[in-house]
């Protein structure tokens, strides 16, 4: 007969045992240990140990097996479980053994003790077979029972539901190794399962069940259970509650049983946000440890306290190639639903830009030619919504940079905080190539972008030619292709203009926080204000200078008390003719910055001025003029100057090397809007050419109406003008429409990862949970400290009312540089340091928060915030009575 012996966690090189000593579920929990995370006190009893203490039993279970394996797959499992239960059930521990185990357990857990035995088989939680609930385990074992629990667990390894998996998979029967974990027993409040990659869905999702009691009822499907659904990218969560009229519970001595749950509990979050979020993060954490997807185990008690009790590798994931989908910045320009043919026009956009970047980085025409697929699909289309193919960019990419750090520059560029390199596979091709290129067109960075913006007007004309006139005579396809082609295909300065920017910025950053700590943490931010103004500036001061002329008008001050359709029409008929030219100037000027810019379907300020009426409507009550927003921006850049001459002394080398720093940055970020504002204009012309095409179908019958044309692919539209017009049209309009209303029902996560073939049939469920919000975090982009009432706006709107507030947003595009100018700030749950909102933000002074999760869930509009942009939050103050 054997000594009892015992393992227990220690430092990892003092263990003294691998994985076979200890088996499967025994061998997870020392690794959760050893990577810090919450696991209950355990000890192992090793095979080893129970082999020597039940030799002759063991002995006979073995001979039973190794017979049995001869019959091959056509053996009966069940007559072999029979007689090897027969064999358990007539075994008994030695009695010394059993006493040193009743010492053992009361030593760690008291003498009153109240555990868990788990079976720990080799193989089990492995990569190729789970075992998952197969062998036995008991709750709430105490000094009357361990040992009869002890042998059942062990004995469970030859039950015929695991005998039948072995059989199943082809694993052997004999051999078979039984360890077992005794575990401190918790009474959990809440319990639940954790997938680090939902397998039936979206792998971009951790996939948590969760519900009250013990966790046996929910893995036996015995009670209900909410499910939730974390986004990898961003944390966003998604939750289906059920009604938990049950949950399983254990009294002391007893078995664990059914319970009714209160009636006032039942409907009520399993989890909250936050700790759904911090599951999600404990599952990642095992995936990690394993390098596999990851199965986790939880049990939250009555201290909040979340315990993992056990991990094992998911067995069933998806084969096949990915397609990862993510939304990073792209939903700043396509927020919402987006239709076919802005999608489509898009998808061409990107395709000719991508193809002129590789080209002007030097990938070869061979090369080129094998990108080709993957340029035409560098964005999908998801459900009406739009998202990066991040594989794809993973590929092009690759051609491009030379390293995996010169990568990481673009993905902070885009605002990847999370990225998905290793699921793309990401190559680096022709390093010393692509690192000559790079450090070629950086070097000609200047050069490159005066051409870049000298040559814009001329190609923004050959564009603009190409418009048809109202009948749509003399409108020739190929030629707007042409034009459009030669638009885009020096493109990728924008690209490399970014690169550089970023990493201004972030050079300018690591300066401050090395040679200047004391600085505000905003001062980095305020120095990239000064300067001439943008492009998006200058439509502000032109609208401001427009209310500043009706304030000044009498006659013009009464007519913009009338609804904005009759001022335009009095306006256009010939009232006011001076005020009329100037407001037709500015339009033609900067009438293509408008909300969503970039979808085709929304109209621009130049197609509907009316819109632009009712936005200078707005501007009337509102203090700032064209002279107080430059101003305020003129002292932001000298009180952020002031403040770093005050770190640091003009005669230390830091001082100018911050300068030359902020200089470059600027002049980054500065390129970046004005090369952004040359695209709105493009995209203005396209508005307009579309626009036209689509009254020429409805006029034709190809069309029911104009704004029908939108939900037109571009092939299906350039079809219509070269020839084959075709007569059902209209009843595909009719099915898409359908098709997107269902849609807008849906709430997408911004990241999807799904083999290819089962992309499209994927479903999402689940909407946020209803969560009290505190204090929400994000990154400050543009300083400042505010108290006031919060405008959360999903979608843009130009007569919205949020003058002197916090205009809350999912994003922005640069066309929200109208409604942002009357914000007293804003918090976006998108965007980086160089967003659009971030740059409009510091140009127009107001504090400015992107990355705020969950935002416009948690916060109402009327309720009362202090948006703290130096600290990175935002707090609830209240509700606008309570300010009163």
């Amino acid at each position: 007969m054997g000594r009892l012996l015992i393992y227990e966690w220690g430092a990892g090189a003092k263990w003294g045992y691998k994985e076979a000593d200890v088996g499967g579920k025994a061998w997870q929990l020392l690794r959760l240990k050893a990577e810090g995370l919450k696991v209950p006190s355990f000890f192992i009893i090793p095979w080893s140990s129970i082999r020597a203490a039940l030799e002759p039993v063991i002995g006979q279970v073995e001979e039973l097996a190794r017979g049995a394996e001869q019959e091959g797959r056509h053996l009966d499992v069940s007559s072999l479980s029979s007689s090897i239960g027969r064999i358990w059930a007539a075994a008994n521990w030695p009695t010394d053994w059993a006493m040193h185990l009743q010492e053992a357990t009361a030593e760690r857990f008291g003498a009153d003790f109240e555990v868990a035995v788990r079976s720990s088989v080799t193989g089990e939680d492995g990569a190729q077979a789970s075992f998952a609930g197969l062998h036995y385990s008991a709750l709430g074992a105490t000094a009357n029972n361990l040992g009869a629990e002890l042998k059942r667990c062990v004995a469970s390894a030859w039950a015929l539901r695991a005998l039948a998996y072995r059989q199943e998979l082809g694993l052997p029967l004999s051999g078979i190794q039984v360890s077992v974990v005794v575990q401190e027993m918790l009474d959990p409040l809440r319990s639940g399962v954790a997938f680090s990659m939902d397998v039936q869905g979206n792998l971009a999702d951790v996939l948590i069940v969760a519900g009250y009691g013990q966790g046996l009822g929910l893995v036996d499907g015995a009670v209900p259970s909410d499910t939730y659904w974390v986004n990898r990218k961003d944390s966003e969560v998604r939750a289906q509650i059920a009604n938990k009229d049950r949950a399983v519970r254990l009294s002391r001595g007893s078995r664990p049983a059914l319970a009714a749950v209160q009636p006032e509990e039942r409907l009520l979050n399993a989890l909250s946000e936050e700790e759904a979020v911090h599951i999600a993060e404990q599952a990642w954490r095992a995936e990690q440890m394993l390098e596999k997807p990851a199965d986790i185990e939880f049990a939250i008690t009555a201290d909040g306290c979340c315990w993992l009790l056990q991990a094992r590798p998911v067995t069933t994931v998806p084969a096949g190639e990915l397609a990862i989908l993510d939304n990073t910045n792209i939903v700043e320009s396509y927020p919402g639903l987006t239709l076919p043919l802005s999608f489509t026009f898009a998808r061409w956009a990107y395709e000719e830009v991508f193809r002129g970047s590789a080209a002007a980085f030097g990938v070869r025409k061979r090369e080129l030619e094998k990108l080709s697929p993957v340029l035409g699909q560098l964005i999908q289309h998801f459900h009406g919504r739009v998202y990066y193919r991040l594989e794809h960019w993973y590929q092009i990419m690759g051609q491009i940079y030379s390293s995996a750090r010169a990568l990481g520059a673009w993905e902070q560029a885009v605002g990847l905080r999370k990225p998905e390199r290793e699921q793309a596979r990401a190559k680096f091709q022709n390093h010393a190539r692509a690192f000559l290129t790079a450090c070629r067109l950086l070097l000609r960075l200047r050069e490159g972008n005066r051409a870049f913006l000298a040559a814009f007007p001329g190609f923004y004309r050959r564009l603009e030619a190409t418009s048809p006139d109202e009948s749509g005579q003399g409108f020739d396809w190929h030629r707007f292709e042409a034009a459009v082609q030669a638009l885009f295909r020096p493109w990728y300065q924008t690209l490399v203009n970014d690169v550089a920017a970023f990493q201004a910025v972030g050079r300018l950053q690591r300066a401050l926080a090395r040679w200047a700590p004391q600085a505000a943490p905003g001062v980095a931010i305020d120095l990239l204000s000064g300067g001439p103004p943008t492009g998006s500036e200058k439509a502000l001061l032109g609208a401001l200078s427009l209310k500043d002329a009706v304030l000044a008008d009498p006659g013009l001050r009464q007519l913009f008390a009338r609804p904005a359709k009759e001022v335009l029409q009095a306006l256009s008929g010939g009232q006011s003719p001076d005020f009329y030219a100037q407001l037709q100037s500015h339009l033609e000027n900067y009438g293509h910055r408008t909300l969503a810019e970039l979808k085709l379907e929304a109209l621009s300020f130049q197609q509907a001025p009316e819109q632009f009426i009712a936005l200078l409507q707005r501007y009337m009550d509102w203090e700032e003029t064209a002279r107080t927003v430059r101003m305020r921006k003129e002292g932001r850049a000298r009180q952020a100057m002031q403040t770093l001459k005050q770190a640091l002394p003009a005669w230390h080398p830091a001082f100018w090397w911050v300068k030359v720093l902020a200089k470059l940055a600027r002049y980054g970020v500065r390129n970046r809007e004005e090369m952004r504002f040359c695209r709105a204009k493009a995209y203005g012309a396209v508005k307009l050419i579309f626009g036209r095409l689509g009254a020429v179908l409805a006029a034709k019958g190809v069309i029911a109406a104009p704004e029908d044309i939108f939900f037109l692919q571009l092939g299906e539209a350039r079809a219509c003008f070269l020839g084959g017009e075709g007569a059902d049209l209209q009843h595909l309009v009719l099915g898409r429409k359908r098709e997107f209303a269902l849609w807008e029902k849906e709430q997408l996560p911004g990241r999807i990862i799904a083999p290819i073939e089962q992309l499209e049939k994927l479903r999402f469920q689940g909407q946020p949970p209803d969560v009290p919000a505190g204090a929400l975090s994000g990154t400050g982009v543009s300083g400042g400290r505010i108290c006031a009432e919060a405008v959360v706006l999903h979608a843009p709107s130009a007569d919205a009312d949020v003058g002197g507030k916090i205009l809350v947003t999912p994003m922005t595009d640069p066309g929200w540089v109208f409604l942002m100018s009357r914000a007293a700030g804003l918090a976006s749950e998108q965007g980086s340091l160089l967003s659009h909102t971030a740059i409009i933000g510091r140009e127009l002074g107001i504090p400015v928060i992107v990355g705020v999760k969950g935002a416009t869930r948690h916060i109402r509009t009327g309720e009362y915030w202090v948006l703290d942009a130096d600290g990175g939050y935002l707090r609830r103050e209240g509700l606008k009575k309570e300010k009163e």
